[in-house]
């Protein structure tokens, strides 16, 4: 007789490095009643789990991530002496811990203020910081503090929001105290804090200074995923108002690439490829750019989109490597019997298939280019 699941479809919260016990029954006797298990077809390279032969333990193979993954679902098939088996579907459910503390990015925030707050109120912020926890529920809140810099009380911040105000916008005075530099840390829900604060530069300038400015408020580019560091991607330029010299502009990437594909030359404003690029990870990148002049420092900002163009560089892929089949004597020639799929990240047109060899040449099979 057929071998039994006790419990059926099997559902289990695990932690980490538990080993749950799936079980099954025979009710046959002597050698037929002896159950092994094993992964079902198509999941025998399954990395994060095993299951013990003999006794059905499904046991954690390598470090699991539930920001990564949170949900695993497979079948274990459980096959008595006879050769009768029988399958029961696994989902395994992982449990989240505390384990990310909040991260600032960017990390850096530069903000340029005209003296006694002639262009801001008490009650709008000059910046906005972000800092994100990887967790889930309450381990992922964040709540933001001013813990360094912020001696005579000038600013607050939003505990829940990140947005930093004028808490005395009157003042503010480029003479007694032309910069300002405020730490701010962040703390997730369970109290992980983070490892590094975020820093904003404030710079208090009067009313001659101008900021720079880009000839476009948006800038696209497109480069192809194949191509080697340092490649050239394009250029953004910004100019004082009323000036005739781009020299003294400084250009950054200041948030929109925390992978650091790209870099931009400080004095050009050159963008350059500064890692290599895969399409399939990564279709475009928005990068936010700042450029700096002056003393105090003035900052204007711009947004450059740059796409990441496919290339044929992925070969296609099946979803496992082996399909047994049986077929009926009474199948008629050409009927459909089985549709097989693959897959490949390239973007493009279907492949075609082709039997390369069989173990029965006079078992006669055909394959349909594009549809398998």
């Amino acid at each position: 007789m057929l071998p039994l699941f006790l419990c059926f479809p099997m559902i289990l919260d695990v932690f980490l490095w538990t080993c749950p016990l799936i079980s099954a029954t025979d009710p046959d006797c002597g050698v037929n009643a002896i159950v092994n298990y094993t992964l079902g077809d198509g999941f025998g390279k399954l990395k994060e789990f095993e299951v013990k032969s003999a006794t059905g333990e499904i046991c954690i193979t390598k470090e699991l991530d539930y920001e990564t993954r949170n949900i695993y679902e497979f079948p274990v098939v459980a096959t008595d002496r006879g050769g009768l088996s029988t399958t029961a579907m696994v989902k395994i459910q992982l449990t989240d811990i505390n384990d990310n503390r909040p991260v600032f990015y960017p990390r850096e925030y530069n903000v340029s203020l005209r003296e006694s707050g002639s262009s801001f109120s008490a009650s709008s912020p000059v910046v906005i910081v972000v800092a994100t926890d990887a967790d889930s529920g309450r381990f992922g809140t964040v709540a933001y503090k001013i813990s360094a810099g912020n001696d005579a009380g000038l600013f607050r911040i939003d505990r829940h929001s990140g947005e930093i105000f004028i808490n005395r916008p009157g003042l503010l005075s480029r003479r007694s105290q032309p910069y300002h530099h405020l730490n701010i840390s962040a703390t997730d829900g369970a109290g992980l804090k983070s490892v590094t604060d975020a820093e904003v530069f404030i710079s208090v300038i009067d009313s001659a200074q101008r900021p720079p400015i880009f000839e476009r408020a948006r800038y696209t580019f497109s480069v192809s995923e194949n191509v080697p560091k340092d490649t050239l991607v394009g250029n953004v330029t910004a100019a004082v108002s009323g000036s005739d010299s781009r020299g003294n502009v400084g250009y950054s990437i200041y948030s929109g690439d925390p992978e650091q594909f790209f870099k931009i030359e400080t004095f050009t404003g050159v963008i350059r490829t500064a890692n290599f690029l895969d399409h399939e990870t990564k279709t475009n990148v928005l990068l936010n750019i700042q450029a700096t002049s002056g003393d105090p420092p003035v900052y204007g900002h711009t947004q450059v989109n740059i796409e990441v163009q496919d290339v044929n560089d992925n070969a296609p892929e099946f979803e496992s490597n082996t399909v047994r089949l049986q077929f009926p004597k009474t199948l008629k020639w050409a009927w459909p019997y089985m549709q097989r799929t693959q897959q490949t990240k390239t973007r493009g047109p279907m492949e075609s298939f082709v039997i390369t060899s069989s173990t029965r040449p006079q078992v006669a099979a055909c394959l349909k280019s594009i549809r398998g």
